[in-house]
């Protein structure tokens, strides 16, 4: 999973902000570095821990740097090999997506190299030689990144639990009505005044005293040519397919969730589908046999042949993770599933380090309620605007009368 942070012109010494880095290691276990550099002559800090997936070779530790950048890394770059190709260079000393972004940037810049990515990323690049600090966060906020400008001391992390307290003494009450209203607080906001979330497809430039953000995607919003229904499924079947190829990328054992649905059916049906081994699946279940989906995820197991691991958990597994939420979760979290997807993961660490899940379908797919609900909303919306229009002068003149 990996963490990355970084502190600019901070009170903090050394050792202080090492310790903050540590806060964030259960993110990434394997190897946690902190390194100080010149920006404008004052101190630069930042901080990796990392979670080896792709070339476990300590070489490919961060803070990753050359004679030009800096950088810290959170995610993975699906299409790095390929992109590769692009360069006129070839003197590489590992096969890690680090070093191919490193020497992107060098070659193509910022904004180029971030529409060449396909992947799921929190960057930090220092450019110690222009004296530019900038932050991206992938195209639809995978990874988390949050980021903070006060009394000239800038700071981002992974987690909030990055931020030292006095960077985190007001609440904001504008976050909690909007937890209460929506069960999370969206776009650039935190649960704090003055930490932002970057928001999904931008990125930030900082040259020490200005801070400039630009958004470097947007949501296609053509027209799609409609094809006949068989051409549909074909092409969706594609790029699904190839969706999950681009994820098996790992020098470490893939799994899969597995909870019985049509999007984790799907992605573990193709994954066994396009797999040279058996690939391992994990799903839980609850006591309640009401709410209790492993039944199907077991089905479905048996009829991919992947191995199947199972974990039925109750009650008292419920209230052990219970003095865990508040370290993991640094703000109040409206999801209900965090808690057996806490559950999930842990039982899952125990055979593999990377698992594919169903995330995600639902929102491209519309396999929600509400999205049937606006449909018809929008429909109502109409007609009645139409009415108001259509008894609008009616209106407007008993409005005189009345007068």
């Amino acid at each position: 999973m990996c963490s990355i942070l970084g502190y600019y012109n901070s009170k903090q010494t050394f050792a202080e902000v090492e310790k903050l880095n540590k806060t964030l290691s259960h993110r990434g276990p394997d190897n946690s570095t902190l390194r100080e550099y010149k920006f404008n002559n004052k101190k630069l800090f930042l901080g990796h821990n990392r979670l080896s997936i792709q070339d476990l070779n300590p070489l490919a530790n961060q803070p990753m740097e050359t004679d030009r950048f800096a950088i810290v890394f959170n995610g993975e770059i699906y299409n790095h090999l390929k992109l590769r190709k692009k360069c006129n260079f070839s003197a590489w000393k590992t096969h890690s997506d680090t070093e191919t972004l490193l020497i992107l940037f060098e070659e193509f810049g910022v904004e180029k190299t971030l529409n060449f990515l396909i992947g799921m990323f929190a960057i930090a690049l220092f450019d110690k030689v222009n004296n530019e600090l900038y932050l991206m966060r992938d195209r639809v906020g995978i990874k988390p990144l949050y980021w903070t400008y006060q009394k000239g001391e800038f700071a981002f992390a992974s987690e909030l639990k990055g931020f030292a307290s006095y960077l985190k003494e007001h609440t904001s009450n504008k976050a909690l009505i909007q937890f209460m209203s929506f069960g999370y607080t969206p776009a650039s906001g935190s649960f704090f005044e003055n930490i932002h979330k970057l928001e999904a497809g931008h990125y930030i430039k900082f040259d020490g005293c200005v801070l400039y953000k630009r958004r470097y995607w947007h949501l296609p919003r053509g027209k799609i040519e409609v094809k006949n229904y068989e051409d549909i499924v074909e092409e969706a079947d594609r790029l699904i397919t190839s969706s999950i190829k681009y994820r098996l990328l790992s020098d470490l054992e893939v799994g899969s969730f597995l909870s019985g649905g049509v999007d984790s059916s799907l992605v573990s049906a193709i994954m066994q589908m396009i797999s040279h081994k058996t690939i391992k699946t994990f799903t839980i279940g609850f006591e309640e046999k009401g709410y209790n989906e492993a039944v199907f995820a077991k089905e479905l197991a048996k009829y991919i042949g992947s191995n199947h691991y199972e974990y039925i958990f109750g009650v008292e597994d419920v209230l052990a993770l219970m003095d865990d939420m508040d370290r993991y979760y640094d703000e109040p979290f409206g999801d209900a599933s965090a808690l057996p997807t806490m559950l999930l993961s842990k039982f899952t660490k125990e055979h593999v380090t990377v698992a594919l899940s169903g995330d995600g379908g639902d929102e491209l797919f519309l396999g929600y309620d509400r999205y049937f609900f606006v449909y018809k909303y929008t429909i109502f919306s109409k007609n009645f605007l139409n009415s108001v229009e259509i008894f609008s002068p009616f209106y407007a003149k008993y409005q005189i009368m009345t007068n």
